[in-house]
């Protein structure tokens, strides 16, 4: 295409249409959920391990001193990674779907939603960017 001459119509829908199928390629990716809290690490940790066994899952990780919790149910894997957040003086928890195409894709809510359950009656449960 010479400079100064504008594209066709077919070449801006082409251009378009590439790059709409671009976006939605970025979409595809796992389901990620986070929390800040301000209650100490070991009950952040244990109510996240918490919500994972309410969805009666099997744990293969439970690391406190890394914070992380891998956890799987019918080859589904959620893990959670729960860390300090030093300078804002919080807990962050995190969980995300791990692995390929998941048989269940509501576990990951059912797990997310059982914290947050779990931590209804915390007020210091906060959502992300509350802070």
């Amino acid at each position: 295409m010479p400079l100064g001459r504008r594209p066709s119509i077919f070449q801006r829908r082409l251009l378009l249409g590439l790059a709409l199928s671009v976006l939605a390629g970025c979409g595809t990716g796992q389901l990620a959920t986070q929390f800040e809290s301000h209650t100490s690490f070991d009950r952040t940790f244990n109510t996240a391990m918490s919500a994972m066994a309410d969805q009666k899952m099997i744990f293969s990780v439970q690391d406190r001193r890394q914070g992380l919790i891998v956890a799987a149910l019918n080859g589904d894997t959620v893990q959670a990674t729960v860390e300090p957040q030093h300078f804002e003086a919080t807990i962050r928890v995190s969980f995300s779907a791990v692995g390929p195409k998941h048989a269940d894709d509501k576990l990951l809510e059912r797990v997310v939603e059982s914290f947050k359950q779990r931590t209804a009656g915390q007020a210091h449960i906060l959502p992300p960017g509350t802070l």
